[in-house]
């Protein structure tokens, strides 16, 4: 297992996600790193998903900087969460710059920001 402070924007990475109810959820879920971390080593992740939303930004092998996904996929950006690093468990991959301003372009938008 990676330790949290070797992520940062761009990377994509597997987490333990936690319900709502505090248990964890699903395993091996993809999310982008947006930010982080913090001085408490939390950071700001965007869901992928598999399926198509319209609210997300399709990424596929060609944006890899490096590592792989299993197929093309969407980062969701208004599916934003803030978790501590421990729930973060590996890196899998990295956007290039290229597809991380794609991503950043549709997120700034979605949460209201202004330009």
């Amino acid at each position: 297992m990676t330790t949290s402070s070797a992520f940062g924007a761009g990377d994509i990475v597997t987490i333990e996600f936690p319900k709502a109810d505090g248990s964890v959820g699903k395993e091996d879920r993809p999310c982008l790193v947006v930010s982080g971390p913090t001085a408490l080593g939390d950071y700001c992740l965007a869901m992928i998903s598999g399926e198509k939303h319209d609210d997300g930004v399709s990424i596929s092998g060609s944006d890899l900087a490096q590592g792989n996904l299993s197929k093309a996929s969407f980062v969701r950006v208004r599916r934003l969460y803030t978790l501590e690093g421990t729930l973060v468990t590996i890196k899998r991959a990295a956007l290039k710059p290229a597809a991380m301003v794609r991503v950043m372009n549709a997120l700034c938008p979605a949460l209201g920001c202004k330009s």
